[in-house]
């Protein structure tokens, strides 16, 4: 169990610019600071413009939490490959969805790093083939997704990301405002999110119990747009 002073990050997180979420990101950030979460992730599928728009929200209108440095807003994405679904952090441009070993050479370009999405989720993309063939090319595993419904998928990934010396994250998928925060990395304050991952010190920790209502709104935003 991680110390109760370790910072606690949502690393996966959707908007209204991911055609299957209706939040906006002002809701977003009100959200993520009412359950008082270190940071969060915006990782829009194939798009950063949702991140973008919240980073400077936060500047503007969320000044105390900016000015005082207790919040952090990481610009991430949600990219779709041949492989996978990648969750890149810390981006400054928009990357396509492509070839697996292409799009982590994009990602490299901009000093960012990456975690496979979901790998053993059962009705979306998982990873396609041996994760121990492409540990080299990323930095960790999606260790806990809160949308992950079906008994010991994400405890298979944890187990895969101890066997294979890569970082863990995790992260609720929130496509409803309900989800936000319901999964989390955490670390020490001592540490940046960057430092916890690569250096393996991040912790893992979340419930399902609220994704089968935000299941609910993604099939309702999909109708409605």
């Amino acid at each position: 169990m991680a110390p109760e002073n370790y910072k606690r990050y949502d690393l996966h997180c959707h908007t209204r610019y991911s055609a299957c979420s209706m939040q906006s990101t002002r809701d977003v950030l009100k959200v993520a600071l009412k359950r008082n979460l270190s940071g969060l992730a915006i990782t829009d599928h194939n798009q950063i413009a949702g991140a973008l728009e919240a980073q400077k929200l936060l500047r503007h209108e969320f000044k105390e939490a900016f000015s005082r440095k207790r919040f952090e807003l990481v610009v991430g994405e949600e990219i779709l490959t041949d492989r996978c679904e990648l969750l890149a952090y810390y981006l400054n441009g928009r990357i396509r969805p492509g070839n697996f070993y292409e799009v982590i050479d994009k990602i490299r370009e901009q000093g960012a790093i990456c975690s496979i999405a979901h790998p053993y989720t059962v009705f979306r993309k998982g990873f396609r083939g041996d994760i121990s063939e492409v540990k080299s090319k990323v930095d960790g595993l999606e260790c806990f997704n809160s949308r992950n419904l079906i008994p010991g998928r994400n405890r298979m990934a944890e187990k895969m990301a101890e066997r294979l010396s890569l970082g863990k994250t995790a992260g609720s998928d929130a496509h409803s405002l309900i989800e936000i925060g319901r999964a989390y990395t955490l670390f020490s304050p001592s540490l940046s999110l960057k430092k916890a991952i690569r250096l393996r010190k991040a912790f893992v920790q979340g419930t399902s119990f609220f994704s089968p209502l935000g299941f609910v709104a993604s099939a309702v935003s999909k109708r409605i747009r």
